[in-house]
């Protein structure tokens, strides 16, 4: 045997910390809360899975390039309505990352979703980061 070879593929894996994720998630959520993309909506069922009934909805407030963010689990014909459109993504509140934010121009929750995100964002001391009635609604 060799002494001191090789150990096998060295994984250079880094994972950001919780705080730091946290905080890209808040930075995220502000940039859209300023500009005017953050609008939340009481919630984002659709009454049948077609692309016909989304749409005109999507057409209707000017959102071309959207994410669509779910309390809980979304909707079986809300992802199977916004599977075949361009520019629309849907996740559930758990999978919001700030990647998927920034893909998008607009960020629609639903009230849901902003009830999870306060949890979730929530600092040490228990203030509340993401207010919703600060948020415009649509």
């Amino acid at each position: 045997g060799v002494v001191h070879g090789p150990r096998g593929p060295t994984s250079y894996d880094y994972t950001l910390p919780k705080k730091v994720r946290s905080l890209g998630l808040r930075s995220a959520l502000s940039v859209k809360y300023a500009q005017g993309d953050l609008h939340v909506v009481d919630s984002l069922q659709l009454g049948s899975n077609k692309e016909q009934d989304l749409a005109p909805i999507l057409q209707k407030h000017g959102w071309d390039s959207v994410l669509l963010v779910e309390g809980g689990e979304v909707h079986e014909n809300l992802c199977l309505a916004s599977s075949d459109l361009d520019k629309v993504d849907v996740l559930p509140s758990k999978g919001l990352n700030v990647y998927s934010i920034l893909l998008r121009s607009t960020l629609v929750l639903s009230l849901g979703a902003v009830r999870m995100l306060e949890e979730r964002l929530q600092d040490s001391a228990g203030t509340v980061i993401v207010d919703p009635r600060d948020c415009t609604s649509a």
